[in-house]
Protein backbone atom coordinates (compact mmCIF):
# COMPACT_ATOMS: atom_id res chain seq x y z
CA UNK A 1 0.00 0.00 0.00
CA UNK A 2 1.11 3.54 -0.76
CA UNK A 3 2.28 5.70 2.15
CA UNK A 4 -0.03 8.45 3.38
CA UNK A 5 1.16 11.96 2.58
CA UNK A 6 0.17 14.68 5.09
CA UNK A 7 -1.61 17.83 3.93
CA UNK A 8 -1.79 20.69 6.47
CA UNK A 9 -5.17 22.24 7.19
CA UNK A 10 -3.90 25.70 6.25
CA UNK A 11 -5.31 27.20 3.08
CA UNK A 12 -3.02 26.31 0.17
CA UNK A 13 -2.10 28.52 -2.73
CA UNK A 14 -1.13 27.17 -6.14
CA UNK A 15 2.53 27.18 -7.09
CA UNK A 16 5.30 26.91 -4.51
CA UNK A 17 3.41 28.06 -1.40
CA UNK A 18 4.80 26.67 1.85
CA UNK A 19 2.78 25.64 4.92
CA UNK A 20 4.00 24.73 8.38
CA UNK A 21 3.17 21.25 9.64
CA UNK A 22 0.14 21.24 11.91
CA UNK A 23 -1.01 18.91 14.70
CA UNK A 24 -4.35 18.25 12.98
CA UNK A 25 -3.43 17.14 9.48
CA UNK A 26 -5.22 15.74 6.44
CA UNK A 27 -3.70 12.83 4.55
CA UNK A 28 -4.15 11.48 1.07
CA UNK A 29 -2.90 8.60 -1.01
CA UNK A 30 -0.50 9.62 -3.78
CA UNK A 31 -2.20 9.82 -7.21
CA UNK A 32 -2.00 6.74 -9.39
CA UNK A 33 -2.64 6.16 -13.08
CA UNK A 34 -5.39 5.67 -14.13
CA UNK A 35 -6.55 8.38 -11.71
CA UNK A 36 -8.21 7.07 -8.58
CA UNK A 37 -9.99 9.33 -6.14
CA UNK A 38 -7.75 10.07 -3.20
CA UNK A 39 -8.94 9.00 0.22
CA UNK A 40 -9.07 11.86 2.72
CA UNK A 41 -8.90 11.33 6.47
CA UNK A 42 -8.80 13.38 9.65
CA UNK A 43 -5.92 12.13 11.76
CA UNK A 44 -4.59 12.92 15.20
CA UNK A 45 -0.89 13.33 14.63
CA UNK A 46 1.12 10.60 16.35
CA UNK A 47 4.30 10.37 14.37
CA UNK A 48 6.71 7.50 14.73
CA UNK A 49 10.47 7.83 14.59
CA UNK A 50 10.40 8.18 10.81
CA UNK A 51 7.87 10.98 10.94
CA UNK A 52 5.03 8.89 9.43
CA UNK A 53 1.67 9.12 11.24
CA UNK A 54 0.00 5.98 12.51
CA UNK A 55 -3.02 6.20 10.18
CA UNK A 56 -6.55 7.41 9.70
CA UNK A 57 -9.18 7.44 12.42
CA UNK A 58 -12.20 9.04 10.75
CA UNK A 59 -13.05 9.60 7.10
CA UNK A 60 -14.53 12.89 5.88
CA UNK A 61 -16.28 14.13 2.79
CA UNK A 62 -14.61 15.73 -0.17
CA UNK A 63 -11.56 15.30 -2.31
CA UNK A 64 -8.23 16.99 -1.68
CA UNK A 65 -7.39 19.81 -4.02
CA UNK A 66 -3.72 20.26 -3.24
CA UNK A 67 -1.10 17.72 -2.36
CA UNK A 68 2.15 18.16 -0.45
CA UNK A 69 5.54 16.52 -0.30
CA UNK A 70 6.49 15.35 3.19
CA UNK A 71 9.86 15.31 4.82
CA UNK A 72 8.85 14.15 8.27
CA UNK A 73 7.42 15.73 11.38
CA UNK A 74 7.82 19.47 12.05
CA UNK A 75 8.93 20.17 8.49
CA UNK A 76 7.50 22.28 5.68
CA UNK A 77 5.36 21.01 2.77
CA UNK A 78 5.29 22.21 -0.80
CA UNK A 79 1.70 22.27 -2.12
CA UNK A 80 2.09 21.80 -5.87
CA UNK A 81 -0.41 19.08 -6.85
CA UNK A 82 -3.84 20.10 -8.10
CA UNK A 83 -6.26 17.24 -8.54
CA UNK A 84 -7.94 17.18 -11.95
CA UNK A 85 -11.09 15.69 -10.42
CA UNK A 86 -12.00 19.04 -8.89
CA UNK A 87 -12.54 22.57 -10.14
CA UNK A 88 -12.17 25.73 -8.05
CA UNK A 89 -15.15 28.07 -7.66
CA UNK A 90 -14.51 31.09 -5.43
CA UNK A 91 -11.87 29.12 -3.54
CA UNK A 92 -14.12 26.08 -2.98
CA UNK A 93 -13.66 22.61 -4.46
CA UNK A 94 -16.27 20.92 -6.64
CA UNK A 95 -16.04 17.63 -8.49
CA UNK A 96 -15.49 17.94 -12.25
CA UNK A 97 -18.63 15.99 -13.23
CA UNK A 98 -20.82 17.80 -10.69
CA UNK A 99 -19.61 21.15 -12.02
CA UNK A 100 -20.42 20.12 -15.59
CA UNK A 101 -23.89 19.01 -14.53
CA UNK A 102 -24.57 22.42 -13.01
CA UNK A 103 -23.31 24.23 -16.12
CA UNK A 104 -25.41 22.01 -18.38
CA UNK A 105 -28.46 22.60 -16.15
CA UNK A 106 -28.04 26.35 -16.62
CA UNK A 107 -27.58 26.09 -20.40
CA UNK A 108 -30.44 23.61 -20.71
CA UNK A 109 -32.72 25.88 -18.68
CA UNK A 110 -31.93 28.86 -20.90
CA UNK A 111 -32.44 26.83 -24.08
CA UNK A 112 -35.69 25.23 -22.92
CA UNK A 113 -37.26 28.52 -21.85
CA UNK A 114 -36.31 30.30 -25.07
CA UNK A 115 -37.21 27.80 -27.77
CA UNK A 116 -39.02 24.75 -26.43
CA UNK A 117 -41.56 25.90 -23.83
CA UNK A 118 -43.60 28.50 -25.70
CA UNK A 119 -42.04 29.73 -28.93
CA UNK A 120 -41.76 26.32 -30.59
CA UNK A 121 -45.36 25.23 -29.98
CA UNK A 122 -46.68 28.63 -31.10
CA UNK A 123 -44.51 28.46 -34.22
CA UNK A 124 -45.75 24.95 -35.08
CA UNK A 125 -49.40 25.89 -34.70
CA UNK A 126 -48.91 28.99 -36.85
CA UNK A 127 -47.27 27.19 -39.78
CA UNK A 128 -49.77 24.31 -39.49
CA UNK A 129 -52.75 26.60 -40.02
CA UNK A 130 -53.97 26.63 -36.43
CA UNK A 131 -54.19 22.84 -36.08
CA UNK A 132 -53.23 21.15 -32.81
CA UNK A 133 -52.76 17.63 -34.22
CA UNK A 134 -49.26 18.21 -35.72
CA UNK A 135 -48.04 19.56 -32.39
CA UNK A 136 -49.38 16.51 -30.56
CA UNK A 137 -47.75 14.17 -33.09
CA UNK A 138 -44.35 15.84 -32.89
CA UNK A 139 -44.34 16.03 -29.10
CA UNK A 140 -45.50 12.41 -28.90
CA UNK A 141 -42.72 11.24 -31.21
CA UNK A 142 -40.18 13.06 -29.04
CA UNK A 143 -41.45 11.43 -25.86
CA UNK A 144 -41.66 7.94 -27.39
CA UNK A 145 -38.11 8.25 -28.72
CA UNK A 146 -36.85 9.11 -25.24
CA UNK A 147 -38.82 6.21 -23.75
CA UNK A 148 -37.49 3.73 -26.33
CA UNK A 149 -33.91 4.92 -25.79
CA UNK A 150 -33.96 4.88 -21.99
CA UNK A 151 -33.16 1.20 -21.39
CA UNK A 152 -30.61 0.83 -24.24
CA UNK A 153 -28.86 4.02 -23.09
CA UNK A 154 -28.69 2.72 -19.53
CA UNK A 155 -27.28 -0.61 -20.69
CA UNK A 156 -24.68 1.09 -22.89
CA UNK A 157 -23.73 3.45 -20.06
CA UNK A 158 -23.11 0.52 -17.70
CA UNK A 159 -21.22 -1.51 -20.29
CA UNK A 160 -19.19 1.10 -22.19
CA UNK A 161 -19.05 3.98 -19.73
CA UNK A 162 -21.36 6.87 -18.99
CA UNK A 163 -19.00 9.48 -20.41
CA UNK A 164 -18.99 7.80 -23.83
CA UNK A 165 -22.78 7.66 -23.96
CA UNK A 166 -23.02 11.29 -22.86
CA UNK A 167 -20.55 12.36 -25.54
CA UNK A 168 -22.60 10.50 -28.13
CA UNK A 169 -25.72 12.27 -26.88
CA UNK A 170 -23.97 15.63 -27.03
CA UNK A 171 -22.93 15.00 -30.62
CA UNK A 172 -26.50 13.98 -31.53
CA UNK A 173 -27.92 17.11 -29.89
CA UNK A 174 -25.42 19.35 -31.66
CA UNK A 175 -26.27 17.90 -35.09
CA UNK A 176 -30.01 18.08 -34.34
CA UNK A 177 -29.76 21.70 -33.19
CA UNK A 178 -28.02 22.83 -36.37
CA UNK A 179 -30.47 20.85 -38.53
CA UNK A 180 -33.43 22.31 -36.61
CA UNK A 181 -32.28 25.85 -37.37
CA UNK A 182 -31.97 25.04 -41.08
CA UNK A 183 -35.38 23.32 -41.27
CA UNK A 184 -37.23 26.09 -39.42
CA UNK A 185 -35.58 28.74 -41.58
CA UNK A 186 -36.70 27.04 -44.80
CA UNK A 187 -40.12 25.74 -43.71
CA UNK A 188 -42.93 28.19 -44.44
CA UNK A 189 -45.88 25.79 -44.06
CA UNK A 190 -46.62 22.68 -42.03
CA UNK A 191 -47.55 20.47 -44.99
CA UNK A 192 -44.61 18.13 -44.35
CA UNK A 193 -43.88 17.84 -40.63
CA UNK A 194 -41.80 14.65 -40.79
CA UNK A 195 -38.43 16.50 -40.70
CA UNK A 196 -39.51 18.24 -37.48
CA UNK A 197 -40.74 14.93 -36.06
CA UNK A 198 -37.39 13.25 -36.79
CA UNK A 199 -35.45 16.10 -35.23
CA UNK A 200 -37.66 16.18 -32.14
CA UNK A 201 -37.14 12.42 -31.79
CA UNK A 202 -33.39 13.12 -31.70
CA UNK A 203 -33.96 15.80 -29.06
CA UNK A 204 -36.00 13.28 -27.06
CA UNK A 205 -33.07 10.87 -27.05
CA UNK A 206 -30.67 13.66 -26.11
CA UNK A 207 -32.87 14.79 -23.22
CA UNK A 208 -33.05 11.16 -22.06
CA UNK A 209 -29.25 11.10 -21.84
CA UNK A 210 -29.11 14.44 -19.99
CA UNK A 211 -31.65 13.20 -17.44
CA UNK A 212 -30.12 9.70 -17.30
CA UNK A 213 -26.37 8.94 -17.48
CA UNK A 214 -25.35 12.58 -17.00
CA UNK A 215 -27.53 12.95 -13.91
CA UNK A 216 -26.28 9.64 -12.48
CA UNK A 217 -22.73 11.02 -12.54
CA UNK A 218 -23.74 13.39 -9.74
CA UNK A 219 -24.44 10.36 -7.56
CA UNK A 220 -21.20 8.71 -8.69
CA UNK A 221 -19.20 11.86 -7.92
CA UNK A 222 -20.58 12.80 -4.48
CA UNK A 223 -20.74 10.97 -1.14
CA UNK A 224 -24.06 9.55 -0.03
CA UNK A 225 -26.44 11.40 2.23
CA UNK A 226 -27.18 15.10 2.60
CA UNK A 227 -24.23 16.16 0.43
CA UNK A 228 -25.59 14.30 -2.59
CA UNK A 229 -29.12 15.56 -1.98
CA UNK A 230 -27.82 19.11 -1.73
CA UNK A 231 -26.09 18.90 -5.12
CA UNK A 232 -29.21 17.50 -6.76
CA UNK A 233 -31.10 20.45 -5.32
CA UNK A 234 -28.41 22.80 -6.63
CA UNK A 235 -28.89 21.36 -10.10
CA UNK A 236 -32.67 21.67 -9.88
CA UNK A 237 -32.35 25.25 -8.68
CA UNK A 238 -29.81 26.13 -11.38
CA UNK A 239 -32.08 24.74 -14.12
CA UNK A 240 -35.17 26.64 -12.95
CA UNK A 241 -33.28 29.85 -12.20
CA UNK A 242 -31.91 29.72 -15.75
CA UNK A 243 -35.45 29.23 -17.05
CA UNK A 244 -36.50 32.41 -15.25
CA UNK A 245 -33.61 34.31 -16.86
CA UNK A 246 -34.51 32.87 -20.27
CA UNK A 247 -38.15 33.90 -19.91
CA UNK A 248 -37.14 37.42 -18.91
CA UNK A 249 -34.85 37.61 -21.95
CA UNK A 250 -37.65 36.41 -24.23
CA UNK A 251 -40.01 39.04 -22.77
CA UNK A 252 -37.48 41.74 -23.62
CA UNK A 253 -37.04 40.39 -27.16
CA UNK A 254 -40.79 40.10 -27.79
CA UNK A 255 -41.31 43.67 -26.54
CA UNK A 256 -38.56 44.92 -28.85
CA UNK A 257 -40.28 43.26 -31.84
CA UNK A 258 -43.80 44.50 -31.12
CA UNK A 259 -45.01 41.81 -28.70
CA UNK A 260 -46.89 39.87 -31.39
CA UNK A 261 -47.11 36.17 -32.33
CA UNK A 262 -45.56 36.46 -35.81
CA UNK A 263 -43.11 33.97 -37.34
CA UNK A 264 -40.22 36.41 -37.42
CA UNK A 265 -40.40 37.17 -33.68
CA UNK A 266 -40.75 33.49 -32.82
CA UNK A 267 -37.76 32.58 -35.01
CA UNK A 268 -35.51 35.17 -33.38
CA UNK A 269 -36.33 33.95 -29.87
CA UNK A 270 -35.85 30.30 -30.90
CA UNK A 271 -32.50 31.03 -32.58
CA UNK A 272 -31.16 32.50 -29.34
CA UNK A 273 -32.37 29.38 -27.53
CA UNK A 274 -30.69 27.15 -30.09
CA UNK A 275 -27.38 28.91 -29.39
CA UNK A 276 -27.59 27.87 -25.73
CA UNK A 277 -28.67 24.37 -26.79
CA UNK A 278 -25.55 24.07 -28.92
CA UNK A 279 -23.37 25.24 -26.03
CA UNK A 280 -25.00 22.60 -23.83
CA UNK A 281 -24.16 19.93 -26.41
CA UNK A 282 -20.51 20.98 -26.42
CA UNK A 283 -20.28 20.81 -22.62
CA UNK A 284 -21.57 17.22 -22.70
CA UNK A 285 -18.33 16.18 -24.43
CA UNK A 286 -16.23 16.81 -21.32
CA UNK A 287 -17.69 14.33 -18.81
CA UNK A 288 -15.18 11.82 -17.45
CA UNK A 289 -15.92 8.56 -15.63
CA UNK A 290 -12.36 8.61 -14.28
CA UNK A 291 -13.27 11.57 -12.06
CA UNK A 292 -16.01 9.82 -10.09
CA UNK A 293 -15.62 8.56 -6.53
CA UNK A 294 -14.52 5.02 -5.86
CA UNK A 295 -16.82 2.78 -3.84
CA UNK A 296 -14.77 3.01 -0.67
CA UNK A 297 -15.05 6.82 -0.54
CA UNK A 298 -18.72 6.94 -1.51
CA UNK A 299 -20.00 6.61 2.03
CA UNK A 300 -18.53 9.73 3.58
CA UNK A 301 -18.48 8.25 7.07
CA UNK A 302 -17.11 5.53 9.29
CA UNK A 303 -18.81 2.20 9.64
CA UNK A 304 -20.24 1.74 13.14
CA UNK A 305 -19.71 -1.47 15.05
CA UNK A 306 -22.76 -3.53 16.09
CA UNK A 307 -23.12 -5.13 19.46
CA UNK A 308 -22.82 -8.90 19.15
CA UNK A 309 -25.95 -9.40 21.25
CA UNK A 310 -28.01 -7.26 18.88
CA UNK A 311 -26.58 -8.78 15.72
CA UNK A 312 -29.60 -10.96 14.93
CA UNK A 313 -32.03 -8.10 15.59
CA UNK A 314 -30.10 -5.76 13.33
CA UNK A 315 -29.94 -8.39 10.61
CA UNK A 316 -33.71 -8.88 10.79
CA UNK A 317 -34.32 -5.14 10.57
CA UNK A 318 -31.95 -4.83 7.61
CA UNK A 319 -33.70 -7.68 5.80
CA UNK A 320 -37.10 -6.05 6.33
CA UNK A 321 -35.78 -2.69 5.16
CA UNK A 322 -34.25 -4.21 2.02
CA UNK A 323 -37.52 -5.95 1.13
CA UNK A 324 -39.31 -2.61 1.38
CA UNK A 325 -36.65 -0.76 -0.58
CA UNK A 326 -37.04 -3.17 -3.50
CA UNK A 327 -40.41 -1.54 -4.24
CA UNK A 328 -38.99 1.98 -4.46
CA UNK A 329 -37.87 1.83 -8.16
CA UNK A 330 -41.28 0.52 -9.23
CA UNK A 331 -43.13 3.20 -7.25
CA UNK A 332 -40.94 5.91 -8.77
CA UNK A 333 -41.49 4.44 -12.26
CA UNK A 334 -45.29 4.48 -11.91
CA UNK A 335 -45.16 8.02 -10.52
CA UNK A 336 -42.97 9.31 -13.38
CA UNK A 337 -45.10 7.53 -16.00
CA UNK A 338 -48.33 8.97 -14.61
CA UNK A 339 -46.79 12.44 -14.45
CA UNK A 340 -45.52 12.18 -18.03
CA UNK A 341 -48.90 11.03 -19.37
CA UNK A 342 -50.70 13.83 -17.54
CA UNK A 343 -48.29 16.57 -18.63
CA UNK A 344 -48.23 15.34 -22.23
CA UNK A 345 -51.99 15.83 -22.45
CA UNK A 346 -52.05 19.20 -20.69
CA UNK A 347 -48.84 21.13 -20.00
CA UNK A 348 -47.67 21.19 -23.64
CA UNK A 349 -50.91 22.91 -24.66
CA UNK A 350 -51.04 25.55 -21.92
CA UNK A 351 -49.18 28.19 -24.01
CA UNK A 352 -51.64 27.70 -26.88
CA UNK A 353 -54.59 28.02 -24.52
CA UNK A 354 -53.23 31.30 -23.15
CA UNK A 355 -52.44 32.50 -26.68
CA UNK A 356 -55.60 31.53 -28.58
CA UNK A 357 -58.40 31.20 -26.01
CA UNK A 358 -57.39 33.87 -23.49
CA UNK A 359 -55.82 36.20 -26.05
CA UNK A 360 -52.64 36.88 -24.10
CA UNK A 361 -49.60 38.48 -25.73
CA UNK A 362 -46.20 36.72 -25.89
CA UNK A 363 -44.79 38.73 -22.98
CA UNK A 364 -47.83 37.94 -20.81
CA UNK A 365 -47.53 34.20 -21.48
CA UNK A 366 -43.80 34.30 -20.77
CA UNK A 367 -44.46 36.10 -17.49
CA UNK A 368 -46.51 33.10 -16.33
CA UNK A 369 -43.68 30.75 -17.26
CA UNK A 370 -41.27 33.03 -15.44
CA UNK A 371 -43.17 32.84 -12.15
CA UNK A 372 -43.67 29.04 -12.15
CA UNK A 373 -39.93 28.10 -11.90
CA UNK A 374 -39.50 30.60 -9.05
CA UNK A 375 -42.20 28.85 -7.05
CA UNK A 376 -40.66 25.45 -7.88
CA UNK A 377 -37.21 26.52 -6.64
CA UNK A 378 -38.67 27.80 -3.37
CA UNK A 379 -40.59 24.56 -2.79
CA UNK A 380 -37.57 22.40 -3.71
CA UNK A 381 -35.31 24.28 -1.30
CA UNK A 382 -37.91 24.07 1.46
CA UNK A 383 -38.35 20.34 0.85
CA UNK A 384 -34.61 19.73 1.01
CA UNK A 385 -34.33 21.61 4.31
CA UNK A 386 -37.27 19.70 5.80
CA UNK A 387 -35.80 16.38 4.73
CA UNK A 388 -32.38 17.22 6.16
CA UNK A 389 -33.88 18.47 9.43
CA UNK A 390 -35.02 14.96 10.32
CA UNK A 391 -38.43 14.68 8.71
CA UNK A 392 -37.10 12.25 6.09
CA UNK A 393 -37.20 12.12 2.30
CA UNK A 394 -40.28 9.92 2.00
CA UNK A 395 -42.27 11.91 4.54
CA UNK A 396 -41.32 15.21 2.85
CA UNK A 397 -42.46 13.82 -0.51
CA UNK A 398 -45.83 12.81 0.95
CA UNK A 399 -46.18 16.24 2.61
CA UNK A 400 -45.76 18.07 -0.68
Amino acid sequence: PSPLIPIPHSKFQTGDAMCQHDAATKYRLPPVSPPDRSAVFNIDEQSDAAGVPNGPTESTEGTPLLGASCGGSNKTYNSDVIYSKDVIIHGRRMNHNVFLNLVIAILQGLATSLWKDTAYVAYLKTICGGRNAPLGIIQGVSGLAGLAAALPMGWCADRYGRDRVIRGGGTLLAISTIAQVIVLHRMATGDAIWPLAVLMAAFGIGDCIVRGPALVLIADSTPRGDVRTRYYNYRFGAFNAAKVVGQLASIAMFHAMGDVWDLRSLRVVMYVGFAFQLACSVMMLFFDDGKTLDESSDHGGVEKSIDVENCNLEEHRSSTLRSRQEWIPYIVFVFDLSLALASGMSVKFFPLFFKDEVGMSPSQVQTIYCLVPMFMVVCSTLGTELSASGLGGGQTTLLF
